[in-house]
Parts: C-alpha cells; structure tokens; sequence
C-alpha cells in the first residue's frame, strides 16, 4: 500500500512539470533588426520609457507601414523542440515588453512570428485589442492550438525544428506621421511552467507524503533523541 502511494505521489509530481526548472534565453537589445531598414531603424538604447531596451524608430514615408522586427541571436535560433539554451527543453513561452512613445498615432497592429530556414512562417497575433501608451506586457504559449497560423502549409513541428529568425512583425496605424517610436525588451524563451492546478497537484502530492512517513519520521526522532540522552 505504502509503495502505491509513493508511486501515485511521484507519478503527480512529475506531470504537474516539476521536471521543468525554469532556465530561460534572453535576446539581448543589442541583436535587434529591421527587416525596412529604409523607414525604421533598430539601436540600443539604455533609457526607452526608462527602461533599457531595442528602439524603434519610424522616420516617416508613405509606404514604410510595416516592417518585421526580427533576431538571429545564434543561442536563439535553431531547434525549438530541444534548444540547447534551455537545457535541450523545448522553447513553451515568448515573454516580453513592447514599448509604443505616443498613442495619438493609434496603436500599430502586431504579430508574432518565426520563420524556419525554408522560409516558412508561423504567426500569433498580439492585437487588436490595441496596446496602449508606455510599456505593454505579453506572454505567448508556444503551442500550435494557443492561435498560431501560417499560409506556407509546412507542419508547425517541423518549422519548430529549424527556426532561423523570430519576433515582431509591425504594421502602423498611420504611416503619414513621422517620428513614431516604438521599443522591445526583455524578450525571453521559456520552458513550461506548472499552471496553479498543477501547483495544487505538486502541494498535495507533498502532503500525502509526509502524512504518509509522519509516524515514522517521529518514531525514528524519538529514538535519535534517546540515544543522545543516554
């Protein structure tokens, strides 16, 4: 009976995740690019909405109303489903900031997005609902079901296994004002991390144990207690 329960326990603890630990890789500000380097421009910059950061800037033109914003950082990129960065875990969660100067221009619609070495492009949207002025935060799930869609019909898998460039592809509200600015930070990939039932599984499982070994684990006390007295 003991050894079921220790099973059961063990069986618990290891599907609610805690295998996973939670290594992340972080783009650095410095390894940003643009993909219309005619209208925007990527720089570091050590103080964006304070905050440092990878600024955006839109220098204005009638046709720069979209660009990607993309990296290539090499610890990065590569095989999504064992990134060496986290430890060979596949890459679950993109977390970042997303910087937007001024809100008069409305708010830029803005996606997600990898592509594989064969070109193939994966996207999530982030919007609508528009962002707001200042500092915006987004976490995106890394699974194909959580709302990413692609036009190049190859298996989200398979692109997953050959990322060669991800980020942010932006399109302005309204190209005809120049001096937009707009900024990234704190771009992480991230292994799974147990949701709150899973959380409450783990804790539960830990409980069970040490009702489980209690009497024991008192036993053996008081016994360790009586030699020293002795």
């Amino acid at each position: 009976m003991k050894t079921n329960i220790i099973t059961l326990c063990a069986v618990i603890v290891m599907s609610a995740g805690i295998a996973y630990a939670t290594p992340i890789v972080t783009v650095e500000d410095a390894n940003w690019s643009v993909t219309d380097d005619d209208y925007f421009s990527a720089t570091a910059d050590d103080n964006l909405g304070g905050l440092p950061a990878a600024r955006i800037d839109y220098t204005g033109a009638p046709d720069g109303t979209a660009t990607r914003i993309y990296t290539e950082q090499a610890d990065a990129i590569g095989n999504w489903n064992a990134l060496p960065g986290l430890g060979g875990a596949s890459v679950h969660t993109l977390s970042f900031n997303f910087y937007m100067e001024d809100n008069a221009y409305g708010s830029p619609a803005l996606s997600l997005y990898f592509a594989d070495t064969g070109a193939a492009t994966w996207f999530y949207d982030l919007t609508p609902p528009g962002i707001s002025q200042g500092w915006n935060s987004f976490n995106v799930s890394v699974l194909e079901s959580s709302g990413w869609y692609s036009f190049d019909g190859t298996a989200f898998g398979t692109s997953m296994e050959e990322v060669a460039q991800f980020g942010i592809e932006m399109t302005l509200a309204d190209p005809t004002y120049a001096d937009q600015i707009y900024g990234i930070n704190d771009f992480t990939l991230g292994v799974q991390i147990p949701e709150p039932h899973e959380w409450a599984l783990i804790i539960f499982a830990m409980l069970s144990l040490c009702t489980l070994y209690r009497r024991e684990l008192q036993a053996q006390l008081e016994a360790a207690l009586a030699k020293v007295r002795s």
